[in-house]
C-alpha cells in the first residue's frame, strides 16, 4: 500500500481478477466478449466485529459519524441514511442500532497493531456462517481480569466488550468429542455447541464477573441525578442496593444497573461490560436542576465474583460468621463491607442465577488472594475443615465440599 493513501485506487491487477473473471464468463459468457469500462481496485473498510459504524462519538457533542461500510453493506445504506439522519435531528435513530453504535468501542479499540491483527481475521469470516457465539481468535487475550491465569485453563474461552472470560470446562479431546458426536454439531457443523444435556450444577459456584461496568457517582446532587435517571427509587439508606432501569430524555430504557448507595453522597453503579461508553454518554449528563454529581468510570479498579447457589451462604459464612451471613443479618439487596481472609471487600446480596448469592466488589490488588480463598487454596477456613473444589462445567465454577464431602 503506497502511502499517503486516501481516496485512491490501486493499479488493476488481472492475475488476482482472473479467477473471478473466468468464472463469470463460464456462467454468462457474454462477459467474456463484453469488456469492462471502468476496473475497481481498492481496499475496503472492515471493523472488528464486520459491523459498520453509526451515531454520535462520545468524545464530542453533535459529531456524528457514518463509516467502515463495506459493498456488502450497500443495501442497507439506505436504511443507515435515515437512522443517522434521525439521530442527528431527533437524537434518536428510530431503531435498535446497538450492533452499530460507535460507543460499542472505547479508546483502546483504536491501537493500529490490535486493529491489523483483529481485522484481517474478520475480513476472512465476511461471508463464513455467522454462528451465534462465534468466538475471534485473532489479538486476545484482551483486557484480563486479575485471576484470569487462575481460571483459563482448559476452558473454552470467550470474549466480552475485549474482556478475556474463560468459558465452559473443555479438554481438547472432549471438545473435538462434543463437535463430531452430538446430533446439533453433525446436523449443523456448528463448533464447539455443547449437548443438549449437561452434568448437575454445583451447590457454590464462584463467577468471575469482573467485566462489569463499574462508576462512582459522587457529589451533593448524586440521589437527584439518580432520580431524574432511574426508573426505581434509589433513595435507599446507605448499604443498600436497587435494580433499576437508566432511561434517556426520551424516557426509553439505556440500559439496566445495579445501584448501591455507599453513604449520603456517593453511590456504586454496576453495569454490564458492553456499555460502558453508553452509560457515560449524554442522556447521564442529568438535566435535573441543582443536580450536582460528578461519575467517574472505576471499571478497572475493581475485581467482581460472584458467590452464588444454594451453598453460598456456607461457603462466605466460614470467612464472616453464619450468623451474619444469614437472611436476618444479610437481608436481599444489603451490602457492606466485609473481612475475607487478610482482605475487606464490598459484599452485595444479590444474584443473577435465581438462587442464593452474593457479588464480591473486590480492589484489583486483593483479586488474587481473595480468589485464592474462595476456591480452598488460600487458607484454612476451620480447625479440621478446608474447602475442597473440582472444576464444574460451566463459567469457571467451583464446588465447596465440607469434611463429609457432600456438597
Amino acid at each position: 500500500m503506497p502511502y499517503p493513501f486516501e481516496f485512491q485506487l490501486l493499479a488493476e491487477d488481472w492475475d488476482h481478477f482472473s479467477m473471478l473473471m473466468d468464472n463469470a464468463a463460464a456462467r454468462i459468457p457474454a462477459l467474456a466478449h463484453t469488456g469492462i469500462k471502468k476496473f475497481y481496485n481498492g481496499p475496503e473498510s472492515f471493523t472488528p466485529d464486520n459491523q459498520f459504524i453509526l451515531g454520535e462519538a462520545p468524545e464530542c457533542r453533535n459529531f456524528f459519524v457514518g463509516a467502515a461500510s463495506t459493498r456488502s453493506a450497500s443495501p442497507r445504506l439506505g436504511g443507515a441514511g435515515r437512522a443517522l439522519a434521525e439521530w442527528i435531528l431527533t437524537g434518536d435513530p428510530g431503531l435498535d442500532m446497538t450492533a452499530n453504535d460507535i460507543r460499542r468501542f472505547a479508546r483502546f479499540n483504536g491501537n493500529n497493531r490490535w486493529l491489523h491483527d483483529r481485522v484481517g481475521e474478520v475480513l476472512g469470516l465476511h461471508y463464513a456462517i455467522p454462528w451465534p457465539n462465534r468466538e475471534l481468535a485473532t489479538a486476545r487475550p484482551f483486557r484480563r481480569s486479575p485471576v484470569h491465569h487462575l481460571l483459563a485453563r482448559g476452558r473454552t474461552p470467550v470474549s466480552a466488550a475485549g474482556w478475556a472470560g474463560s468459558g465452559r470446562t473443555s479438554s481438547p479431546r472432549r471438545a473435538r468429542r462434543r463437535s463430531s458426536s452430538t446430533p446439533g454439531a453433525r446436523r449443523t457443523g456448528c463448533p464447539g455447541w455443547p449437548p443438549s444435556s449437561a452434568p448437575p450444577a454445583p451447590a457454590v459456584a464462584v463467577f468471575d464477573q469482573t467485566s462489569f461496568s463499574k462508576y462512582l457517582l459522587t457529589g451533593p446532587g448524586s440521589e437527584q441525578a439518580l432520580q431524574w435517571l432511574c426508573t426505581a427509587d434509589v433513595a435507599v439508606p446507605p448499604g443498600r442496593t436497587v435494580y433499576t432501569g437508566m432511561l434517556n430524555e426520551r424516557g426509553t430504557y439505556e440500559s439496566d444497573l445495579t445501584v448501591t448507595r455507599l453513604s449520603a453522597d456517593e453511590f456504586l453503579l454496576v453495569s454490564s461490560a458492553a456499555t460502558t461508553e453508553r452509560d457515560q454518554g449524554p442522556h447521564c449528563q442529568t438535566d435535573s436542576p441543582g443536580a450536582h454529581a460528578s461519575l467517574v468510570d472505576v471499571t478497572s479498579a475493581y475485581a467482581v465474583f460472584g458467590v452464588m447457589g444454594p451453598g453460598s451462604r456456607d461457603l462466605l459464612g466460614v470467612a464472616v460468621g453464619r450468623a451474619t451471613s444469614s437472611d436476618d443479618g444479610f437481608p436481599f439487596g444489603t451490602s457492606r463491607e466485609i473481612d475475607l481472609g487478610y482482605y475487606t471487600v464490598r459484599a452485595t446480596r444479590i444474584t443473577y442465577v435465581g438462587e442464593l448469592g452474593w457479588e464480591l466488589y473486590v480492589p484489583a490488588e486483593f483479586a488474587v488472594g481473595v480468589y485464592q480463598d474462595l476456591d480452598g487454596r488460600g487458607c484454612r477456613v476451620r480447625p479440621g475443615q478446608r474447602l475442597a473444589t473440582t472444576p464444574s462445567s460451566r463459567c469457571g465454577w467451583r464446588r465447596a465440599t465440607g469434611p463429609s464431602g457432600g456438597s
